[in-house]
């Protein structure tokens, strides 16, 4: 599995750790929340997959004009609701259904609108809900903080679609789905909303997997994996903090060393390692979410839309994907960088 590296990873890193420390990592209240609401909120979304209320969305989103518009900005918005590995879970299938031209760059654009998009909330991805909720910030200031970079990416993803012409692409009816359903997927999501949100307490969560294991089993079929090594890199955060006793102060290094230590291990434990030995949560959350772009490995979204292409297309040419990929994904990187040192 695409998770697996990063899975192993956290576990060598944890063990290696532990042995510098000389003990065990403590875990936290707050880091076990995370993990609750975060396995909460991919159950929640796996049973809006399921039911078809995803796909159904997305056929309204499509259009025929500019298809690669249409898929780009689509990603775009899946992302900063539903997380980015789901949003690309059916726009990158979808996209294939519809046959549009250019498919090869459509998929690099949804690529990095999904990790543009994700940035924008706290729901959508890990290393936002755990950046959320590790610094007890509110919605306003976590939407404010990181808005010029999602807009920013945004714009320059719409202009590059527009370049992207063909003719109009196949239209797919969208899959029927029940009123009742509708009501029930959006309730479950309202719930890991509100818990985000503090209005309700963190347990309240577990409302989602017991839904789920009672009415719809396969929707506890999600990234374990994930969890499991984001547990590892809490560990590991812990184990640096009692080893190491200087703190990060400038925020342009917070910002840097954020950034380009997620090019080789990823976001996610990059943002989890970094909010360990720094208060300026800002320069944490700028550099994890400019540090997703860039090297395939980068985020989660990119290693999912790769292992869809090659799934989806045994024959395609799934290396040139990925360099395209890289290359666009480090013109962001840069224009990330830069608009780092211009907004903040």
């Amino acid at each position: 599995r695409y998770l697996s590296p990063l899975f192993v990873t956290g576990l060598v890193v944890l063990a290696a750790s532990c042995a510098l420390a000389g003990r065990v990592p403590k875990i936290t209240r707050d880091e076990v929340e995370v993990l609750i609401i975060l396995g909460s909120l991919f159950i929640s979304v796996r049973c809006m997959e399921l039911s078809g209320l995803l796909h159904r969305l997305a056929k309204r989103l499509e259009g025929r004009n500019h298809p690669a518009l249409s898929l780009t900005v689509a990603t775009f918005l899946f992302s900063a609701v539903v997380t980015n590995d789901a949003a690309l879970t059916v726009m990158i299938p979808l996209t294939f259904l519809l046959r549009p031209p250019g498919l090869l760059p459509i998929i690099v654009l949804e690529t990095l609108a999904a990790n543009a998009g994700s940035a924008l909330t706290p729901l959508g991805n890990p290393q936002n809900l755990f950046l959320y909720w590790h610094y007890g910030l509110t919605l306003s200031q976590f939407v404010a903080a990181i808005a010029p970079l999602c807009a920013m990416v945004l714009v320059v993803l719409a202009i590059t679609a527009l370049f992207v012409r063909g003719r109009t692409p196949v239209l797919l009816p969208p899959p029927r789905v029940s009123p009742a359903h509708v009501v029930l997927q959006l309730a479950l999501l309202m719930i890991c909303l509100a818990v985000i949100l503090r209005i309700f307490p963190p347990y309240v969560c577990l409302l989602i997997p017991i839904y789920a294991a009672a009415f719809e089993p396969r929707a506890l079929h999600i990234d374990y994996a994930l969890l499991i090594a984001l547990l590892c890199f809490f560990g590991v955060a812990d184990n640096l903090s009692a080893l190491l006793s200087a703190r990060l102060q400038h925020t342009s290094h917070i910002f840097l060393i954020t950034a380009f230590s997620s090019q080789v291990v990823s976001n996610v434990p990059a943002a989890v390692l970094m909010a360990e030995f720094t208060s300026r949560w800002e320069a944490v959350l700028w550099g994890a979410n400019v540090g997703g772009f860039g090297s395939p490995i980068a985020s989660l979204a990119s290693l999912i839309a790769c292992r869809l292409f090659y799934l989806r297309r045994p024959g395609a040419p799934t290396v040139k994907f990925c360099l395209v990929l890289w290359v666009a994904g480090s013109a962001v990187f840069a224009l990330g960088c830069i608009g780092y040192l211009f907004f903040r």
